[in-house]
């Protein structure tokens, strides 16, 4: 494969006396990232918005919680939304377009993040949380550990309330059959 702006050159590779063929239209997947033969990134970018929007929707119940702090759902998104986002970004070929879909996309999560509408007419002029303070990395274990605990409270939650369900079903249970000897 030969990646080239413009119409790549024909090149002649042998190997053991047999020519490899030239493939003109190609896209590759090495190392996570999307290569295609024309250099572009669009592909690349379209595939970590899809991968990015998924992993807003799968922790939509800490990051839209008003009852988890703000910065800790901001350290939540940096840890688990933009790390596989802007994995490899170094290498991306940006245009006007890529830049606009790329804001856009943000816009969105923090729109989600404040449960803003899309309804409330906030432009891409107002970037809420943009300006959002770094983390080190201590913070981000940190964050780990704040996820995993939110967790284990939601299973404990869980668990308490099939424990209920179950006290409540025996003590019906017990009630019926004391009616039913008695009566």
């Amino acid at each position: 494969m030969v990646i080239s702006k413009t119409e790549p050159p024909k090149v002649n590779f042998k190997v053991k006396g047999k020519c490899i063929e030239q493939i003109e239209q190609f896209k590759y997947r090495y190392l996570g990232q999307l290569i295609s033969t024309d250099a572009r990134s669009d592909d690349e970018i379209k595939s970590r918005i899809t991968i990015t929007k998924s992993a807003v929707t799968k922790l939509s119940h800490i990051v839209t919680s008003k009852r988890v702090v703000l910065l800790t759902r901001l350290r939540v998104m940096k840890c688990f939304v933009w790390s596989p986002f802007l994995y490899a970004s170094k290498t991306w070929t940006l245009n006007k377009n890529a830049e606009k879909r790329i804001e856009a996309m943000e816009i969105l999560i923090y729109r989600r993040m404040q449960r803003i509408s899309w309804k409330e007419k906030v432009t891409n002029k107002k970037k809420p949380l943009a300006h959002a303070p770094c983390l080190t990395t201590q913070e981000e274990e940190e964050v780990h550990v704040v996820v995993v605990v939110v967790v284990v409270m939601v299973e404990v939650r869980l668990a308490v309330v099939v424990v209920v369900v179950v006290v409540v079903v025996v003590v019906v249970v017990v009630v019926v059959v004391v009616v039913v000897v008695v009566g």
